[in-house]
């Protein structure tokens, strides 16, 4: 047998390396495609959530310099702004651009997800798992929204991924899950609930202490932008992350349980004073299907299924509760369905499996139906509140305005893509409701328009345009934006959409 020449045992090795990896790479962007094909249109099509133009407003001001809480009334954790802020300062300031990022981070966790399982179950329950991934309507109808459910899911689920490899890896990994917790953290302070089941595991690593530092150590560094902006105003950034959000309710921050058990029912598949969640409890109760059979076979709970229960009792804490805030928690349950569904392979025989597959099947299916039956319910009406439809008013808004100019609004959606900015302290179409809560001098301070101020605004002619429509925020004290400027000599310019934009006469 002739001898290889020196070297080529190498350049076959590298060969056969590249032959196996193209494959996945080609797998890889086909798995994207199919997701951006599933997102992109429900992106384009969902109608607009309110919050979505708070979260819009506030990134453009960062961009312009300004600082949330110390600047304007922000009521999250700081870091989303910065994000969106960035991206949209490069892309341009769009609707669909806006909700475009939104769809990566929910594609990059879809492609993340079906990695993780073909990885540990086989290719065929990856793609059983990235279908219900992609059907979840929970997902669907909320990750695509400029809100902190995708950006936090993808980064916590992204934590979860290094930790499960954590034995194999070493020590790093735990600082860089550590880092992902707190950058999810930094944009929502309901993360802090999932940080729990992390540091249990590491605990329970072979090296616990040094595994507890590394993890401890990536947290405070995903923290600093938080921790800066907490050092620089510590009265306003506790307002936005903590008091504001117990003046929402009469039960404070923790509370009105009542309400709670509606929203467990709507999770559970019971029609309460909203649509039912039917989908959410299939999912839950294949978890705790696959929770239950661990248990029976002596093996440890899933790691994922510990992560989605604190995910979801964290999401039911705030005052009042809503059923989308689970959606964190759903890539989670779909690796606990995976597992179970990983478990039955293993102990059905072969006339046990085509029953198990028919059922299966038919499961899935009405998953499926159940998932696009509500998808559709967010992409078919309200036409009015589509991103189109408040694009319009921007564009009108563009068109009376000079870049940085201040507009009275009863929603600060409407400026987005006009380089003009809300007045101060309606950044937050929720001031003037929460103000009532508070002494004026306190509403103030933490930068919120009560509706004397709004009033007074219009009645002194303070900015030349007002956008007299809120969005659907009707809770009392409502400020008459209409009413007072047709008393205030503003004339009606125009209406786009049923939105009334009124000018200075004159103007």
């Amino acid at each position: 047998m002739p001898s290889m020449p020196p070297g080529s045992a190498q350049v076959t090795a590298r060969v056969a390396t590249r032959t196996r990896l193209l494959p996945l790479v080609w797998s890889d962007v086909a798995i994207v495609l199919a997701l951006a094909v599933v997102f992109l249109p429900v992106a384009g099509l969902r109608f607009v959530d309110g919050d979505e133009g708070a979260y819009l407003a506030a990134a453009t001001l960062v961009t312009d310099g300004a600082f949330p809480y110390s600047d304007f009334l922000y009521t999250q954790m700081p870091l989303l702004p910065y994000v969106y802020g960035v991206w949209t300062a490069a892309l341009g300031e769009d609707w669909f651009v806006a909700r475009l990022l939104s769809v990566i981070f929910a594609v990059a966790l879809g492609a993340l997800l079906f990695r993780h399982l073909s990885a540990r179950f086989g290719r065929s329950l990856g793609l059983l798992g990235l279908l219900l991934y992609a059907s979840t309507s929970l997902v669907l109808v909320w990750y695509v929204t400029v809100k902190t459910y995708a950006f936090t899911a993808l980064l916590v689920f992204g934590a979860y991924v290094l930790v499960e490899r954590s034995r194999r890896i070493g020590l790093g990994v735990w600082a860089v899950a550590g880092l992902l917790l707190g950058l999810a953290v930094d944009t929502r302070l309901l993360l802090l609930g999932a940080v729990a089941p992390f540091a249990w595991a590491a605990f329970r690593a072979s090296d616990r202490l040094r595994s507890l530092a590394a993890l401890g150590a990536g947290f405070l560094l995903g923290l600093i932008p938080s921790l800066l902006l907490l050092a620089n105003d510590p009265d306003r950034f506790l307002f936005g992350n903590l008091w504001y959000h117990g003046s929402r309710s009469s039960e404070g921050l923790i509370g009105d349980f009542e309400q709670k058990a509606s929203v467990v029912a709507n999770l559970l598949g019971i029609a309460t004073d909203v649509r039912p969640h039917p989908q959410f409890l299939l999912l839950g109760l294949a978890a705790l299907g696959a929770g239950i059979s661990t248990y029976v076979l002596r093996r440890r709970l899933p790691f994922a299924l510990t992560i989605a229960a604190f995910l979801v009792l964290v999401s039911l804490a705030p005052t009042p509760t809503y059923a989308q805030y689970v959606c964190i928690a759903v890539p989670f349950l779909v690796v606990g369905v995976i597992e179970l569904a990983a478990v039955l392979r293993s102990k059905i025989d072969a006339g046990g499996e085509r029953a198990v597959k028919a059922v299966l099947v038919a499961g899935v299916a009405t998953y499926v139906l159940l998932g696009a039956a509500d998808v559709y319910r967010f992409t078919a009406r309200n036409p009015e509140n589509r991103i189109g439809a408040v694009q319009d008013v921007a564009t009108l808004v563009a068109a009376n305005t000079r870049p940085g100019e201040e507009v009275v609004t009863g929603w600060p959606g409407y400026l987005f893509g006009s380089s003009a900015i809300p007045a101060a302290g309606l950044e937050n179409d929720f001031a003037p409701h929460e103000a009532s809560f508070l002494s004026a001098e306190k509403a103030h301070r933490y930068r919120m328009a009560t509706v004397a101020d709004v009033a007074a605004m219009i009645r002194t002619h303070r900015t030349r345009l007002v956008v007299a429509k809120t969005w659907e925020n009707n809770l009392p004290p409502v400020a008459d934006f209409e009413g007072e400027a047709r008393r205030s000599g503003y004339r009606l310019l125009a209406e786009v959409n049923t939105v009334k934009v009124f000018a200075l006469s004159g103007e």
